[in-house]
């Protein structure tokens, strides 16, 4: 998990939109689920990114 994170850290620096679009992305992706009831509202608040 440690290179991804790395990863993501450093094309960051170079290009916070795309940074930007990843967290929106992911974010909505959740919302999403939350909706559709596969995961619940007290689920999402609880999710940790090992």
């Amino acid at each position: 998990m440690e290179v991804p994170c790395t990863l993501f850290v450093d094309k960051s620096r170079s290009n916070p939109t795309w940074a930007l679009f990843q967290i929106l992305e992911f974010l909505q992706f959740q919302k999403e689920r939350v909706e559709n009831k596969e995961i619940s509202p007290a689920t999402l608040r609880n999710c940790k990114i090992h």
